[in-house]
Order: structure tokens, then C-alpha cells, then sequence
């Protein structure tokens, strides 16, 4: 089994994490009514588009960001994340427009779908069954496939 290192939140750069809040807030605006799951995972999502995307990013804390390229975004392109990145307003929208109390396996499978791009990248998933992402799902963490900042979405205040 692979073992990873994953990066401490302690030494996350300030500066990127508010340049990563002012493009979580312009994309989407407020987390509050997104479950805590998806709000991190979106969370990390955008740090890593900072990251990949802001030059100076890799200046600062430079050991902290070389872990975070290394560990956080094994093999993604900065192409990748920025078409992540653009996607995501959409697809939250269309999350949002879902009543959770009249719809609530709507608004799940919606959710699912959306934490199993972003969280797992998973490919297809819109076409795969639920029973087939879950298995993906449990492989990729158990072999370090998933890369996540845990709690990060607590460190951008959205307040």
C-alpha cells in the first residue's frame, strides 16, 4: 500500500488562502448551505487552482508548495484544474436549484456526483453506477489516490 505525506495546514501560505476565499466567494458565494464534505472538497479544489495558477505562490513557502504540487496534484495540469475550476459554478447552481427536503435523492445524487469529480476524480461518473463509484471511491483512498487538506475549508473564514 502507498504511503503519503500529506501537507501540514499549519504551514499553508496566508496570502494564497485569501486569494483562494476571494475566488471561492466570486465563483460560488456562500458554503453555508453546501454539506461540510463538499464545501472542503470544493475548498481544495480552488487551492490547488491558486496554487497552480499564481506564480508567486511557488516563492513563498516554497517547501510547503513543492509538498503541495508533489502530494496535493499528482499529474494534474494547471489545463485540468482551471476547467475544474470553471465547471464548479454551474454544477453548484444546479445543486442549489435542488429542494433537499421535497428532493432529497435528487439533491444526493447530485451531491455524489459532484464530490466524486472533485474529491475523487473519478472519470465518467455521471455514467457509472453508484455501487462502481463507491468501489472507486474506497480504492482510491486506501491507495493514497485522494489528496485532500483536511479541515482547509475552516481556514478560509468565510465567516
Amino acid at each position: 500500500m502507498k504511503k503519503t505525506t500529506t501537507l501540514s495546514i499549519e504551514s499553508i501560505d496566508q496570502e494564497t488562502l485569501k486569494r483562494c476565499r476571494e475566488v471561492m466567494q466570486s465563483d460560488i458565494g456562500s458554503l453555508k448551505d453546501l454539506p461540510p464534505g463538499l464545501a472542503n472538497a470544493l475548498a481544495n479544489l480552488y487551492y490547488r487552482f491558486v496554487c497552480l495558477s499564481t506564480a508567486s505562490c511557488c516563492e513563498e513557502s516554497i517547501g510547503a508548495k513543492r509538498l503541495l504540487i508533489r502530494q496535493q496534484v499528482p499529474g494534474m495540469q494547471t489545463a485540468k484544474a482551471l476547467a475544474a475550476v470553471e465547471a464548479m459554478p454551474q454544477m453548484i447552481n444546479e445543486l442549489r436549484t435542488i429542494d433537499r427536503a421535497k428532493n432529497p435523492l435528487q439533491y444526493r445524487t447530485a451531491y455524489e456526483l459532484i464530490i466524486d469529480y472533485v474529491k475523487y476524480d473519478i472519470k465518467d461518473a455521471a455514467r457509472k453506477p453508484l455501487p462502481r463509484r463507491i468501489i472507486e471511491r474506497l480504492f482510491k483512498r486506501v491507495t493514497g489516490q485522494v489528496k485532500e487538506i483536511p479541515d482547509l475549508i475552516s481556514k478560509l473564514d468565510f465567516g
